[in-house]
């Protein structure tokens, strides 16, 4: 019982672990995004 409960505590650990990771990247992309999107709308503004 015990044993059990430690690994699900180990699973819910790793996946926020690779939720956290996941939202970084979508979040960096997305700066990304928006830096590209500036970056073309002031050469077109210029």
């Amino acid at each position: 019982n015990g044993l059990l409960i430690i690994l699900l505590e180990l699973l819910l650990h790793l996946i926020h672990m690779l939720v956290m990771k996941l939202l970084l990247l979508l979040l960096k992309k997305l700066l990304l995004v928006e830096d590209l999107l500036e970056i073309s709308f002031l050469k077109r503004v210029f």
